[in-house]
């Protein structure tokens, strides 16, 4: 794949230089017809795909592969190399023992920091190369935008100091020429900092009408490969994420069980157990910035294996950073009031520690 014409490259181009699933799917089509991904979709509707990362040639025989990250190997020489591995790293990041496939979704669907993290490691790794090969640019540069919106500030403040030492001498203006200084900042770094976005080139734009007219005119079996995949790396719905808790993957609510326990009648939330301790998976684990009037809440979600919906709680952000998408742990907590005890890890008995809450 040359940097110019890589499908990849030219379907971020083709949203709007920003990421979008049908990027990711591009990139899952192109891993595949270079023998780094196998797809499987056996109901061939594309409701659900799911990928093998592929063995390397010389590898373990089947049945004796090695787990899936110590698959993820590429050799260098190519710019493309780069978004290549973030795709084949978070993809094995999520993959589960014994060889079961993983659902494509897990590219567009948020289960974390981790994914955000792997997303914009996935668009750097793009517009690097798109840049490199001439197809974007800058409006303007990081040193040019700051100095456009110093300037302008600057313009601002001493106007407005001016104005206000003019018209009201007994009052000093450097107040009013201050204030006007860090509101003007704040406001045109955000309206002028889009100079700094990208654009493309004219290069850059004859290679998206190419891309398009081609698309255009050719047509694609509805059961192909490429239509498969398309439809099945769509993100589940913000209310659900991919739960592998059992060696299998399947689909949870996120919220809890009997969802706000204190709305319940008393008759139903008296029946619910006091204290429950389950083996349970972290699915999601994210965090809830903090206002004026609240704090940050650090949030995790937990699949048990048996119920449709996730135990999700706040916790202790040191509780929190130990805690990461996968993991399987033990979870203490009081379903009639919904309240969090402890979390320990598993599966190693021997550690016996558990996180207080």
């Amino acid at each position: 794949m040359s940097e110019v014409n890589d499908p990849v490259v030219v379907a971020l181009l083709r949203h709007r230089i920003k990421y979008e699933p049908g990027v990711a799917a591009e990139a899952v089509i192109e891993l595949t017809r270079a023998g780094r991904l196998r797809v499987e979709n056996e109901d061939g509707d594309g409701d659900f795909v799911a990928v093998r990362v592929a063995p390397e040639p010389g590898s373990a025989p089947t049945g004796q592969e090695r787990p899936a990250a110590d698959r993820v190997v590429l050799e260098p020489g190519s710019a493309a190399d780069d978004w290549q591995r973030t795709v084949l790293e978070r993809l094995a990041s999520r993959a589960l023992p014994g060889g079961v496939p993983t659902p494509l979704s897990v590219l567009t669907t948020v289960d974390g920091g981790d994914y955000w993290d792997w997303r914009l490691a996935f668009e750097a790794a793009l517009l690097g190369q798109a840049e490199r090969a001439g197809l974007i640019e800058r409006r303007l540069g990081t040193r040019q935008t700051m100095a456009v919106v110093c300037g302008l500030t600057l313009g601002a403040a001493t106007a407005v100091g001016a104005a206000v030492a003019v018209l009201f001498r007994p009052s000093p203006g450097f107040g009013a020429a201050l204030a006007t200084a860090l509101f003007g900042f704040i406001v045109l770094s955000v309206t002028v900092g889009r100079l700094s976005d990208w654009r493309l080139t004219e290069s850059g734009r004859r290679t998206v009408q190419r891309a398009e007219a081609a698309s255009a005119a050719g047509e694609e079996s509805p059961r192909s490969m490429e239509d498969a995949v398309r439809g099945g790396i769509a993100p589940l719905r913000s209310d659900h994420v991919w739960s592998g808790f059992g060696g299998a993957w399947r689909v949870v609510g996120l919220g809890s069980r009997f969802g706000d326990t204190r709305r319940l009648p008393k008759q139903v939330r008296d029946a619910l157990p006091e204290r429950r301790v389950l083996r349970c998976q972290v699915v999601k684990h994210w965090s809830v910035p903090g206002g004026r009037e609240r704090d940050p809440a650090y949030c995790c979600a937990f699949d048990d294996g048996a119920s449709t919906f996730t135990w999700s709680f706040a916790m202790p952000e040191r509780t929190w950073h130990a805690l990461s998408v996968g993991d399987v742990v033990s979870l203490d907590f009081s379903p009639r009031r919904h309240k969090l005890f402890a979390v320990g890890p598993l599966p190693d008995p021997s550690a016996g520690h558990s996180f207080e809450v």
